[in-house]
């Protein structure tokens, strides 16, 4: 991903609004572009603080902090996505190993 595609990416990703091929590329981009990652930091703090004061809630004052949070879950989604994904192939993998087991015994 380039920073163009990343930095189109950033008010999707504030809303949570990216599939997870999107998210992973798009967290990989941010995290070792420091570009990018300062451009979604003004976006996340200037939407987060409008949302905030819209819903007269009190506004946090360590954004950046917040972000990093906002940042982490994103990454925990993406692996918790991951294992699902891993677990699912290996019961289909011993699944098929399993009936291809029960048909041999029956064959012979």
């Amino acid at each position: 991903m380039d920073c163009r595609e990343a930095q189109s990416l950033i008010i999707p990703f504030i809303e949570e609004q990216l599939e997870m091929e999107q998210l992973n590329a798009f967290l990989n981009h941010v995290t070792t572009c420091n570009d990018c990652n300062d451009e979604l930091e003004v976006y996340y703090i200037a939407l987060s603080g409008t949302k905030q004061l819209d819903n007269d809630e009190n506004v946090v004052s360590d954004f950046k902090s917040d972000l990093g949070k906002f940042l982490a879950n994103n990454f925990k989604k993406i692996s918790q996505r991951k294992k699902k994904h891993l677990r699912k192939k290996l019961f289909l993998f011993f699944g098929t190993i399993i009936l291809l087991c029960i048909v041999l015994f029956f064959l012979f």
